[in-house]
């Protein structure tokens, strides 16, 4: 990190990460609009969309008010003060990433958009080697030993 790069983050811009899962959705629906294509019966769609919808706001607002609780920023064009290990962080490193694209794919089960769950994984992609591989450096810069002991004892996703 260089101080004439905008100083102690990640190089993130603040609404780069949701707008991922964001445009996936609208992408899927408009895709889906113009050209239907189904992958699953529409009745187990609707269920599982709304299983995986449920649990990732749930999931993204956990994730979010642990963060709050430990006195940590989740925009990530600022400076994180600490590394938050407690509750979702325990399982997944990027919880609030995961419960963004569970919302997307909920969606696009919901609709049955084949479009929406290509774009979901292209969403994911987009995240982990452009967001979260600029968090993890940032990151490791920043904690050492720390983050790296971390990473060792949780996973990226799930």
């Amino acid at each position: 990190m260089t101080e004439e790069s905008g100083g102690d983050h990640a190089e993130l811009r603040r609404l780069e990460p949701p707008l991922l899962p964001l445009a996936a959705m609208a992408g899927g629906l408009l895709l889906n609009a113009v050209w239907r294509f189904p992958v699953v019966p529409d009745e187990v769609g609707t269920a599982l969309g709304m299983i995986a919808v449920i649990s990732g706001v749930g999931l993204s607002g956990w994730a979010v008010k642990t963060m709050q609780r430990a006195g940590v920023d989740v925009s990530p064009d600022t400076a994180t003060a600490a590394i938050v290990e407690s509750g979702p962080y325990g399982r997944s490193r990027n919880p609030i990433y995961l419960g963004g694209l569970l919302v997307a794919i909920g969606v696009a089960l919901n609709v049955n958009s084949g479009w929406g769950l290509l774009l979901a994984a292209v969403a994911a992609g987009v995240l982990h080697f452009r967001v979260i591989a600029r968090e993890e450096r940032y990151l490791s810069s920043k904690f050492g030993d720390a983050y790296v002991a971390y990473q060792r004892r949780v996973r990226r996703w799930v």
